[in-house]
């Protein structure tokens, strides 16, 4: 097979395509029959929310690449890339 050029812009190319199509493959299944509401009262329970679901988040990200953060002290530069690629790979849904 030819090589294209592409190389990872493939792989980014890829997540991308995955989570606009789960985006809109749910939004084609779940029917939402209500017209949008922009009044802002009762809001603050689900900015808490969001804001309690960004922190996990945060500290999921970071729980979950610290090998990297340590490895990167004794290994170079692309080793680290070839890691990391290697373990999106491993890990796509």
């Amino acid at each position: 097979m030819p090589d294209l050029g592409f190389g990872y812009w493939a792989l980014v190319a890829a997540i991308v395509f995955t989570g606009v199509s789960n985006c809109l493959l749910l939004n084609f299944i779940v029917v939402y029959p209500r017209i949008p509401s922009f009044r802002f009262q009762g809001t603050r329970e689900l900015f808490a929310f969001g804001a309690f679901v960004a922190m996990s988040e945060i500290l999921f990200v970071a729980y979950n690449r610290v090998d990297v953060a340590i490895s990167g002290r004794f290994v170079d530069t692309a080793q680290i890339g070839l890691y990391g690629v290697a373990i999106q790979l491993a890990t796509m849904r």
